[in-house]
């Protein structure tokens, strides 16, 4: 019996989740779950007593919050065998007073991103230990130049990022920003100097999060359209100097807001047989 409810339901994951249960005579029945962080589930692992169920419960999220469901049969760890399980949404679902909470958001969402960075190389094999890379090159189509990639991190308790810019040669600078060091035009000769800024929010609220910038993304060419929840910077990554015209492949930055990760919780909870 599969209980009907997607648990990255309301997210940009792309991966749906689904708990589906048994019901056999025949077998022992279940005393406990437990859901855990991949991360911290040492213990489990070493104890025969828990069985880890294949999957995560928050596929398609980043490594640092993927969620391993344990369950055991063991009744010297718990004695009552649980005869009803559902999944509810809010961070304080109402629900008959039977039922016992496991404490553990199932949906965490993709953290929004804290930190931007570039790095130009000669090859593509370009990366950055613990950054997430912007996969195709600002540079494409430059003959004399390098190639440069942009980089993000999420880092969970940090300030989100909420606005991106690129400012050209000698523009205004924004105030409070943070300046990305790296030339996104760097060694192009005749190109325009190109750096990216961003902004970040310290001590942010529940609205600053919504606002937060999720993903980045780099496009070729004059798309006509933009994606749906998808904001396009336009300058052209390789300007020769005025932001609208240059060499190599008319070169667009995209950033996207909508963070999920506060919005949607589930919640499991179990309903165990009473002791008589």
């Amino acid at each position: 019996m599969r209980i009907p409810v997607d648990l990255n339901a309301g997210t940009q994951l792309s991966k749906e989740v689904y708990l589906d249960l048994k019901d056999d005579p025949a077998s022992d029945p279940i005393t406990d779950i437990k859901i855990v962080k991949t991360t911290d589930d040492q213990s489990f692992q070493n104890d025969s007593a828990w069985i880890r169920l294949d999957g995560n419960l928050n596929e398609g999220g980043s490594d640092d919050t993927a969620l391993a469901l344990y369950y055991t049969k063991d009744t010297t760890i718990s004695r009552n065998a649980i005869t009803s399980i559902i999944v509810k949404t809010g961070a304080h679902p109402v629900v008959s007073a039977d039922y016992l909470r496991i404490p553990v958001n199932l949906n965490h969402g993709v953290d929004p991103i804290t930190a931007i960075s570039a790095k130009s190389c000669l090859t593509d094999d370009c990366y950055m230990d613990g950054w997430h890379r912007v996969e195709k090159d600002v540079n494409e189509g430059v003959v004399v130049g390098t190639r440069v990639y942009i980089f993000y991190q999420r880092e969970r308790g940090k300030p989100p990022v909420t606005d991106v810019v690129i400012i050209l040669n000698d523009q205004s600078i924004p105030e409070g920003y943070h300046k990305v060091d790296v030339d996104l035009n760097q060694l192009t000769i005749r190109g325009a100097s190109i750096h990216l800024w961003y902004q970040v929010k310290e001590n942010p609220k529940d609205e600053d999060f919504e606002n937060a910038i999720q993903d980045l993304a780099i496009e070729y060419g004059h798309p006509s359209i933009v994606p749906f929840g998808w904001t396009k910077i336009p300058v052209d990554l390789n300007s020769e100097k005025d932001g609208k015209g240059g060499f190599g492949e008319p070169t667009f930055l995209f950033y996207r807001r909508d963070y999920q990760g506060k919005l949607y919780p589930f919640i499991i909870l179990l309903k165990k047989l009473s002791t008589v």
